[in-house]
């Protein structure tokens, strides 16, 4: 099965818990035969790709490091898009709204590929880990 995750945040970017979540499944799944890739923002070093533990991590140079935006919503419609043209993919799996503009951009439908999501947190969660995600960029040491 060739998988595809689309996340903010991976642990590149900083601790937390749907980053860690994220990288457990897809490394749990790639350790099991499957072909994962997880499609997420910017890395603040700018690396634009790296694997590890069996999973292709794409990080999307022209978009908000840790943040959902238009440039996020478009770039990882585009990116979704050129890997499926290679290598199809057999699931898209949305982490919160991370597949919002795969979804807008109607890819399921038109490539035929199940989108599912699983949510994270509550809206507390995310001001409190916005809140120490910011200060963490500010001042990685």
């Amino acid at each position: 099965m060739n998988i595809c995750m689309l996340t903010r945040v991976m642990p590149a970017h900083g601790i937390g818990g749907m980053q860690d979540h994220v990288h457990a499944l897809s490394a749990g799944l790639a350790a099991r035969g499957q072909r994962v890739s997880v499609i997420t923002t910017a890395r603040a070093d700018g690396v634009e790709r790296e694997r590890s533990d069996n999973v292709e991590i794409y990080y999307l140079k022209a978009t908000r490091v840790g943040r959902y935006s238009a440039a996020f919503w478009r770039d990882s419609a585009r990116r979704v898009y050129d890997l499926h043209s290679a290598q199809p993919f057999d699931i898209l799996h949305s982490h919160s709204i991370g597949a919002y503009g795969v979804y807008r951009a109607g890819l399921p439908r038109r490539l035929r590929v199940p989108l599912v999501a699983s949510l994270h947190g509550t809206h507390l969660d995310v001001l409190t880990t916005a809140w120490h995600t910011d200060f963490s960029l500010a001042r990685p040491l």
